[in-house]
């Protein structure tokens, strides 16, 4: 089961986007089998056709100080990215987090 901050998961690598884009990246820091996304981090957009940055973060919580990206947040091209479950037997990403 993926965890949540304020209601809202958190944003791992190989996510998508409203347009079916692609989280390329993320955080190798957290001990889960996805990356975390946090702002910076990578995203492919079919759209645009472009690779952006995620641009919007969630203050409360950060890697190495970088904000994390949550369900909602937006890429730079102005997609939204959504959390896909990847596994539900996954470990919680906020081990090793906090």
């Amino acid at each position: 089961m993926r965890s949540t901050v304020n209601g809202r998961k958190i944003i791992l690598k190989n996510d998508t986007t409203n347009t079916g884009g692609t989280v390329l990246t993320g955080s190798s820091l957290a001990k889960q089998i996805q990356g975390v996304a946090c702002v910076s981090e990578s995203v492919y957009c079919p759209l645009c056709k472009t690779t952006g940055a995620i641009v919007e973060g969630d203050g409360l919580m950060k890697i190495n100080g970088i904000p994390v990206a949550l369900e909602g947040h937006k890429v730079a091209c102005a997609c939204v990215l959504a959390a896909v479950d990847q596994a539900s037997s996954k470990k919680s990403i906020l081990s090793g987090l906090l």
